[in-house]
């Protein structure tokens, strides 16, 4: 039996007003060009998910109150909520119900397409931060079936480190704005939705980044240890010189950087004094203020997880513009492409 449903969902966007007009502008522009393009990319994420509008409708006074309930910045200028009106179905391969139960199958149904709905927007906006670094910023969001809120849209948070000031796209390695249909035409063409586990180099990379991506700005150490996991996982081969092949390979498929030091082998260094646990570790939710006791291993520590994670995206961004699918180090770098349809 196919089920279909209108779902609808609200979700709160951080308009970066309290920005520098630079950043203000480009979060605007990008954060514009992904809402425009989510009722094309949501079904290529989510086939269930039909058809979808997005427009600036006011959400119902008692939805209002459920989005602030965590903070009461959602109402103010800082935020504009937006609203997807989607149609989802699916094939029920459920036997047929007794009467008695049939409203309670209905509910279950309609969580059933409100899920479906809420996983597509979800993916749809960590992928953003792949096509935007540092750009879009989504609270906590909602989907209704009727007149029954059905289910929360989990929030996702802008890369910090990535939201810097207006000429930080040009810093090496650059990063650039890719349209949001050429980050998910990569993301279908290199299978990364057709198994929850990464097996490929480049799947486990993206991997890794998704986790980046899932993580807190007070969880720098956690950042730093899926950054570098994604680094190793695309530059790195068997047990060798590890610091050694990410340098070399990282100078290969991004270029060289202006630095005359090894800063890719230090960041190696930095990597493996959190990892093997030798170097200074902050407690978690200290009561002491980390900072003001030692300024240096706080900016070391910021400012390795800051280029981390840049060279990461970087390295994740090449992909998807030259349509690599896999990779195979050799000393020149070879890749396996495909041509979009």
């Amino acid at each position: 039996m196919l089920v279909q449903r209108t779902v609808d969902a609200w979700i709160p966007i951080r308009t970066g007003s309290q920005d520098e007009p630079p950043i203000r502008a480009r979060s605007h522009l990008q954060t514009t060009k992904f809402l425009q393009a989510l009722p094309a990319i949501l079904p290529r994420i989510v086939p269930e998910v039909t058809h979808s509008v997005v427009d600036a409708e006011a959400p119902p006074p008692e939805i209002l109150q459920y989005l602030s309930r965590n903070s009461r910045f959602i109402q103010s200028r800082l935020f504009q909520v937006i609203h997807i009106s989607a149609d989802v179905s699916y094939e029920d391969e459920g036997q047929a119900v007794e009467a008695d139960n049939a409203e309670d199958e209905a509910m279950f149904q309609s969580a059933i397409t409100a899920h479906y709905l809420s996983t597509a927007v979800r993916l749809a906006f960590q992928f953003s931060e792949l096509a935007s670094p540092g750009c879009i910023w989504a609270a906590e969001g909602v989907t209704v079936v009727g007149d029954q809120l059905t289910s929360e849209i989990e929030e996702k948070h802008f890369i910090s480190e990535l939201n810097g000031d207006d000429d930080f796209l040009g810093t090496w390695p650059s990063l650039i704005d890719i349209p949001i249909a050429d980050v998910i035409d990569w993301v279908v063409a290199s299978n990364m939705l057709a198994s929850a586990f990464a097996e490929t180099r480049i799947q486990r990379t993206f991997a890794a980044f998704t986790h980046v991506v899932g993580q807190s700005m007070s969880r720098e150490g956690e950042t730093l240890f899926r950054a570098m996991q994604g680094l190793e996982a695309f530059y790195c081969d068997g047990v060798g010189d590890l610091r050694r092949q990410l340098a070399e390979k990282v100078r290969l498929w991004l270029g060289p950087s202006a630095a005359k030091t090894n800063i890719v082998g230090h960041l190696y260094d930095l990597r493996s004094q959190y990892i093997h646990g030798s170097g200074k570790l902050q407690y978690w939710r200290g009561f002491r203020d980390a900072e003001t006791e030692d300024a240096q291993t706080v900016e070391r520590l910021s400012d390795g997880v800051a280029f981390a994670v840049r060279l990461l995206v970087a390295s994740l961004q090449k992909c998807v513009t030259t349509h690599s699918t896999d990779i195979q180090w050799t000393f020149s770098g070879t890749t396996t492409t495909w041509k979009p349809g």
